[in-house]
């Protein structure tokens, strides 16, 4: 049996035993580790040279991939990285705090599981812990709102049901209340997420991806006169992308809607800029006045 194709299969690392067990010989591991075709990542742990961090971390410590490590090898939007490894390892399973193994740039969780067992494809089987176990997880590493963007994503991709909620047994009551609170799996996107608790926080109607004839899906329909658009960093990297956005913004204008668009940085770096604009917009359209019949006293600041 060739130990690079079983090490493939096992996600790029793997214990002695288990390779051996799959068909290799104890030659044909010293073989190719001499030849330099896999490298010896510990003691008893062999890996390919290019083998995820996160993959031989778990495997080097017996553990499971968890929290925003999970979650970011399964696509789900994360506004921040430590550059850790988060491993979720069994309540008694004791490390030394100086153990090389945990000081290597690895976060380790203790948890018992929430009984979800949906696990994430992305990473090897029984090497991750499952979607709903690494959201909950997620409550120590991430703050509320960043964690309602993660379980926004999960529930519109279907990967949990908002029910999940009041399962989770890490997160704390408050959190879990918040998420329960607050979760729309009709959010596409980390940028409609954070506005749309932006808006609704301060009182306002706001419906995710609103169907108008004519238009298609807009991200956001605000007191249902004013259309949000979201522009991610990605934003437009062909000339017929743009035109549809300008032809999209002329038949909204057309059918009554005010369109506003908004960056990354406008709503991450700047959501209570963004709030402004929006209520100011929205203070227009409720008075039927228009930009030239008001003072420069009454127009935001740039």
């Amino acid at each position: 049996m060739d130990v690079l194709q079983v090490l493939g299969t096992l996600g790029g690392a793997a214990r002695r035993e288990e390779l051996l067990a799959a068909g290799v010989s104890p030659k044909q591991l010293r073989v190719a580790h001499a030849q330099g075709r896999i490298v010896r990542a510990w003691a008893g742990c062999y890996a390919l040279p290019d083998a995820p961090r996160a993959v031989l971390d778990a495997r080097i410590l017996r553990g499971e991939v968890t929290c925003i490590s999970a979650l970011d090898a399964l696509g789900l939007p994360l506004l921040t990285r430590s550059g850790q490894t988060h491993i979720l390892l069994p309540r008694d399973r004791g490390f030394a705090l100086r153990d090389a193994r945990v000081s290597r740039g690895v976060r380790l969780h203790r948890s018992a599981r929430n009984g979800a067992t949906e696990r994430i494809a992305a990473l090897p089987r029984n090497l991750s812990t499952p979607v709903a176990t690494s959201l909950d997880v997620a409550a120590r590493c991430v703050e509320p709102l960043e964690h309602l963007v993660l379980v926004d994503a999960a529930v519109n991709r279907g990967l949990i049901a908002p029910s999940a909620i009041a399962a989770f047994r890490v997160s704390p009551r408050s959190r879990r209340e918040f998420l329960a609170t607050h979760v729309d799996g009709r959010s596409e996107s980390l940028l409609e997420s954070i506005t749309r608790f932006t808006l609704d926080g301060a009182g306002l109607t706001v419906e995710p991806q609103v169907r108008i004839a004519g238009v298609g899906r807009v991200d956001l329909v605000v007191e249902g006169s004013l259309v949000v658009e979201l522009d991610g960093r990605a934003y437009h990297a062909d000339e017929r992308a743009f035109a549809e956005d300008r032809r999209r913004d002329r038949k909204l204008a057309a059918l009554g809607y005010t369109v506003l668009r908004f960056t990354y940085d406008d709503v991450v770096k700047h959501p209570e800029r963004m709030l402004a604009e929006v209520l100011a917009v929205l203070a227009v359209i409720r008075t039927g006045r228009s930009a030239t019949t008001l003072g420069p006293w009454q127009l935001l600041a740039p």
